[in-house]
């Protein structure tokens, strides 16, 4: 049997501005994973079970591109397997020929989530499941990341993949996360050209071995007495339906968003290099900074990407001496609070709680998407960065 993971994330620095071409922003991947597991079935067709949501060995064939499932399926059911169905179609495209396999997937949330089944908490789990999914199958199949064009052609196809499944709209932070570990400073792809790409009906082989315009990934040093609070605010939000109305308020009033976005994008260039310098004043000012501008963007817009229980988890973090913001893309699901002492971590967090936010203290993953093969309860590392 093959088992793989890959890390959730939280995004540090620079929402929105990621977005567009030639901005960046800084994430983290975080101590907390999405798992898949994968092995031979015997009875000769696929079987998918997504633990999370109680779907267990739902039956499919693979016939001309295309997973189709045997059994009818609720509507429920039929949304939650969207990704994994077309996962495995875009990772069964590339092989020349595929084993029958069973495959199953589940997240591993921080603790003080896990009692919240079922529900969307915007750490990423959707780009961490295709990380995982795709480096399963390929592994299944005796392909491994074993050299740098290897890892490269794998983490575009995770791009790929994700970008589609995200109706084209995403910026791929989160798959980077995913797939690298730690902290990164992210520049997304150019989106145009990928869809002018899409258009031409290029296969998804020839995406892999092209050279992305604009897309980079650059580590981040670690910061040891780094503290990394997560606040979640009990409502999950939709990323995909943020995105659609801020791309109507772009292009109704262009100017306000590009100056708002153009002062976010400066802040992260500055954020960036205070974290190489281990400025900690600097970098808890540049968040503070970087929570205002989200504010400002939701006031311009009308659209509510920092909702009320996100600026509170903002304040509190701010008033005791750290430094809070949302994190992705607003409306909800999750905000956090860095600091760089245990004391006041433990206050936010304890003043959080009275508020009605679950929070969670929260380690950096440097391991990145892990491949393992598991034969007689012996586990044994196949790949890791």
């Amino acid at each position: 049997m093959i088992r793989t993971s890959s890390p959730l994330k939280l995004v540090i620095a620079g929402e929105w501005a990621v977005l567009e071409l030639k901005y960046s922003a800084v994430v983290a991947a975080i101590n907390h994973r999405v798992f898949c597991e994968i092995e031979p079935n015997p009875e000769g067709n696929i079987k998918v079970s997504l633990l999370d949501f109680n779907i267990n060995n739902v039956s499919a064939q693979y016939e001309n591109g295309e997973l189709v499932f045997n059994e009818s399926l609720s509507l429920d059911a039929q949304k939650h397997l969207q990704i994994i169905k077309f996962t495995i179609e875009t990772a069964l495209f590339l092989l020349p020929e595929f084993k029958p396999f069973k495959i199953r997937t589940w997240t591993e949330n921080p603790v003080n989530l896990s009692s919240f089944s079922e529900t969307k908490f915007g750490l990423g789990s959707s780009a961490a499941a295709v990380v995982a999914i795709h480096a399963a199958i390929r592994a299944f199949h005796g392909i491994l990341p074993s050299g740098v064009v290897e890892k490269d052609e794998l983490f575009k196809l995770c791009l790929l993949t994700h970008f589609i499944i995200q109706n084209k709209s995403g910026s791929g932070i989160d798959i980077a996360a995913s797939f690298y570990g730690g902290i990164i400073h992210y520049s997304r792809f150019d989106p145009e050209w990928l869809l002018s790409k899409l258009e031409d009906n290029f296969s998804p082989e020839d995406y892999i071995d092209l050279n992305w315009p604009n897309l980079s990934v650059e580590p981040l040093p670690q910061f040891p007495d780094l503290q990394l609070l997560l606040g979640w605010t009990q409502t999950p939000a939709s990323t995909t339906a943020l995105i659609d109305q801020m791309t109507i308020f772009k292009k109704q009033t262009p100017s306000i968003y590009y100056t708002i976005l153009t002062e976010i994008a400066k802040l992260v260039k500055n954020f960036v290099k205070d974290w190489k310098k281990k400025n900690r004043t600097r970098l808890l000012s540049n968040i503070q900074l970087n929570e205002m501008y989200l504010r400002k963007l939701t006031e311009s817009s009308g659209i509510h990407i920092e909702t009320p229980p996100l600026k509170l988890l903002s304040q509190i973090a701010n008033e005791l001496g750290g430094a809070g913001k949302l994190s992705g893309a607003g409306g909800g699901d999750c905000g956090i609070a860095i600091c760089f002492d245990e004391t006041i971590a433990s206050q936010i967090l304890a003043e959080w709680k009275a508020h009605g936010i679950i929070g969670a203290p929260i380690q950096i993953d440097y391991d990145g998407v892990i491949i393992e093969s598991i034969t007689n309860k012996t586990t044994k590392i196949l790949w890791k960065k």
